[in-house]
């Protein structure tokens, strides 16, 4: 979350998440994504399109480039 001239920008996951970031979360919690939930996504689902990673990169660079006119 950020507070800029008093307003406030919450974002629900990490743009700055990279597909090498997102192995090693992967590689680091594999007991944790053993477990089966509605939001809980397999390893698999997590890499299977890179394009994703190259979208939310963009998304993160035009929010910090664009952040200061909020």
């Amino acid at each position: 979350m950020s507070i800029t001239r008093g307003k406030v920008v919450g974002l629900q996951f990490h743009l700055e998440t990279s597909e090498e970031s997102a192995k090693a979360l992967i590689e680091n919690s594999a007991g944790e994504l053993m477990e089966k939930g509605k939001y809980i996504q397999s390893s698999e689902e997590m890499l299977s399109d890179r394009e994703k990673f190259l979208q939310i990169e963009k998304l993160l660079f035009k929010l910090l480039d664009n952040i200061e006119k909020i």
